[in-house]
């Protein structure tokens, strides 16, 4: 009895040990799934929890820490366009502001040039105030404001969560045993990065509007129309006539300069033209 117990235990430890090499095997993997799940069930926004949760959060914001974006436009006629422009350079340095792209064009009888600036919140009615001053008539006027705030906390929330679950994913790939268990978190790894650097992409971007206002200005300056163009239909159509007239000379006196050679040519048609009139006779006769 004593001699069949011992190969039994031997062939049941063996078997525990192989299920618990399967099991440290495949455990990575698992726990990594896992990890995923938890992770992306934590940032369900659509959630009660979540929603609460990012909804407190935007409400416990103050005033002053609200995430703001001023944007404006403002087109306005000036007496003289590149003293104007020199004045708006003033302007810019005197606000702390900068000029990011600038266009200028010749139009039909409007010179104008087109400034983006960017500025701090804080002076943007001010200096738009400023530079109405240069205008001897503002032709459009537009200031408008948009709260970013609930999407700031929202991609800050975000980004945090996808941070933890990068951390909680590189402890797993310490303990991970077998090529294909590594492979594994790595490949979620790299997913859960790029989701990273695309929030902090976009939180960078969010920033960069909340941080400064963006101005859209356009100048011109209206050129008076030259007294040609100020002729009413009648009057352009009666000049025309009297262009008319004059071609029509023009080409006579040309006509007369060149007679000899007009007559040479008048001569050879005649030539031609008897010609055939006579061979159409014979063949009639």
């Amino acid at each position: 009895m004593k001699k069949l117990l011992v190969p039994v235990l031997f062939i049941i430890l063996g078997q525990s040990c192989t299920g618990s090499g399967n099991r440290s095997s495949i455990y990575p993997e698992k726990m990594a799934a896992e990890e995923s799940a938890q992770a992306g069930a934590e940032f369900d926004a659509s959630t009660p929890d979540a929603a609460e949760q990012q909804s407190s959060k935007s409400a416990d914001i103050s005033p002053a820490d609200k995430k703001i974006i001023k944007t404006g436009s403002l087109e306005m006629e000036v007496e003289k366009l590149k003293v104007a422009r020199s004045e708006i350079k003033k302007l810019v340095e005197n606000y702390g502001a900068e000029i990011t792209s600038e266009q200028e064009s010749n139009q039909y009888y409007r010179l104008e040039n087109r400034l983006t600036i960017r500025i701090l919140p804080e002076k943007f009615e001010d200096f738009i105030e400023a530079c109405e001053q240069l205008s001897v008539n503002v032709q459009n006027k537009h200031i408008g404001t948009e709260d970013e705030t609930k999407k700031f906390v929202d991609l800050e929330t975000r980004l945090q969560t996808k941070r933890d679950v990068i951390a909680r994913y590189r402890e797993i790939l310490k303990s991970a045993k077998t090529v294909n268990d590594i492979l594994a978190v790595e490949e979620k790894l790299r997913l859960v990065i790029e989701e990273v650097e695309s929030v902090e992409a976009q939180l960078k971007y969010l920033k960069d509007q909340v941080g400064k206002s963006t101005l859209q200005l356009v100048l011109y300056e209206t050129i008076e129309q030259p007294e040609s163009d100020k002729r009413t239909f009648f009057d352009k159509v009666g000049k025309a006539f009297v262009s008319g007239w004059q071609v029509f000379l023009e080409i006579i006196v040309g006509l007369i300069r060149i007679w000899p050679v007009v007559l040479i040519i008048g001569v050879f048609f005649w030539w031609i033209f008897r010609v055939i009139r006579r061979r159409k006779n014979q063949n009639q006769g």
